[in-house]
């Protein structure tokens, strides 16, 4: 996922409070639902994200998708 793409994500949720709560509740079925196409890696990652706020989960996505992560 570009940051572009995730900045988009972010930003959406940031300003709709309905695809937040969705994207927190079932991130992978939200992000899909609004039209962002996931890769493999990023599916399987955004089904691991467990968050209780917008940027909790920003963080755990680009902690996830850093190349240095184990």
């Amino acid at each position: 996922m570009s940051k572009e793409i995730l900045n988009e994500l972010i930003g959406l949720a940031m300003i709709d409070t309905t695809f937040c709560n969705r994207l927190l509740a079932s991130p992978h079925k939200a992000a899909l639902e609004q039209g962002f196409l996931l890769t493999p890696e990023e599916q399987e990652i955004f089904c691991q994200i467990k968050a209780d706020n917008i940027y909790d989960f920003n963080k755990q996505v680009l902690e996830k998708l850093s190349p240095t992560s184990d």
